[in-house]
């Protein structure tokens, strides 16, 4: 696990220096050491809400990523909000899996959430299209114009 980039102030500290304790606990975790040795993290509700959105997603991917492994297909069905993945076709779904592993290494690393759920949205689109097997008929009967990933 990375080690946090962390000021590590006493919990007497914030009577006396609140100020400098929550101005940097604004730029970086902050730990706050009690006396009796409990070490606590300051950090801002924006960092701890993506920390846990983060934390969600990289759990329900994981629960793909073990269940594509074993091909179980149950187990798809039952990886929380990738549970989608079900209904694309193996080669799909590989493609599925590496963007949306791209998407979420970026994200962890402190770049965008938004990129990430974009990913995942795109995909879940993809995946109600393709359950579809009318409309899934339809977008692919001109050969002439198959359908084509469009970059924005």
């Amino acid at each position: 696990m990375p080690e946090l980039r962390t000021m590590t102030y006493q919990v007497s500290d914030l009577a006396r220096h609140y100020r400098e304790v929550v101005d940097n606990a604004k730029h970086e975790d902050t730990l706050i050491r009690d006396k009796d040795g409990e070490t606590l993290v300051m950090l801002s509700l924006d960092r701890a809400q993506r920390d846990r959105s983060i934390a969600g997603i990289a759990s329900d991917f994981t629960r793909l990523l073990r269940a594509v492994a074993m091909s179980d297909e149950i187990g798809v069905v039952n990886s929380g909000r990738f549970s989608f993945a079900s209904l694309l076709p193996a080669d799909m779904r590989s493609e599925m899996v590496d963007e949306t592993y791209a998407a979420l290494q970026v994200a962890q690393s402190g770049g965008s959430m938004v990129s990430l759920h974009d990913v995942i949205e795109d995909w879940i689109a993809t995946a109600e299209v393709w359950a579809d097997t009318g409309l899934r008929e339809e977008i692919f009967e001109d050969a002439d114009n198959p359908p084509a990933d469009v970059l924005i």
